[in-house]
């Protein structure tokens, strides 16, 4: 197994960085969110899942902030790395909130989900544009109080000790050297809380949804886009 990891992917249909990392010989890569693929459920998208699914890579995501998450768990929930998953199709996993999992002997602690900044927007025009709720944005974007709690148990069951750990936002520490402004909602203040845990005792933590690529080497903390990483 070569396992890779990068950031978000928003449905794109020229499943660019799914090709160049099966062109970099990966055989399995984590997206740390807006996976985009699961958004209408129309024959369309299934066909365009059919195809990533036969691409010849294992593609392991948690969801973002863009994704339909009512449709998302309309999936069967089956266990899968030692925890429990969405399976979407074959090569297609959704790697659930809170979960701790024990992949290529590592193990990971994954939570998805951020609070959207851009529920009102700004079209080409100028004109400004509200997503509406179940169509554009779930309020399910925001974890659960069950959630948080059962991710907190789970890494406290295993000592807080984990290599790496998955996020769609992150901590408001790492988040305000990435992007210089204060983007922080419930998830982050949540995850404040874990980085104080399990401080010292993992090998790095990376996180999705500024759209950029920035290292925060003193962290052990990492933002990822477009880059994709080696595990």
């Amino acid at each position: 197994m070569k396992l890779g990891v990068t950031g978000d992917v928003h449905g794109d249909l020229y499943f660019k960085k799914i090709y160049k990392a099966k062109k970099l010989g990966f055989t399995h890569l984590i997206v740390c969110g807006d996976f985009g693929y699961v958004w209408d459920g129309s024959l369309k998208e299934q066909r365009h899942l059919d195809f990533l699914n036969k691409i010849g890579i294992q593609v392991l995501f948690i969801d973002g902030n863009h994704e339909n998450h009512e449709l998302l768990h309309q999936y069967e929930v089956s266990d899968m790395f030692e925890g429990r998953v969405h399976k979407i199709r074959d090569n297609i996993i959704h790697l659930m909130r809170g979960e701790y999992y024990i992949i290529d002997k590592k193990a990971f602690w994954c939570m998805g989900g951020a609070k959207s900044s851009d529920i009102v927007y700004t079209m080409y025009n100028g004109r400004k544009k509200y997503r509406i709720e179940g169509k554009h944005w779930w309020k399910e974007e925001i974890p659960s109080q069950e959630e948080f709690e059962y991710g907190r148990f789970n890494l406290e069951k295993h000592k807080y000790l984990v290599d790496y750990i998955i996020t769609h936002t992150s901590y408001p520490e790492a988040i305000f050297k990435v992007s210089g402004n204060e983007r922080f909602d419930e998830v982050s203040e949540y995850l404040r809380d874990i980085e104080m845990n399990v401080h010292g005792k993992f090998k790095y933590w990376y996180f999705g949804h500024m759209h950029c690529d920035v290292d925060i080497k003193d962290s052990n903390t990492r933002c990822i886009y477009n880059d994709i990483i080696k595990l």
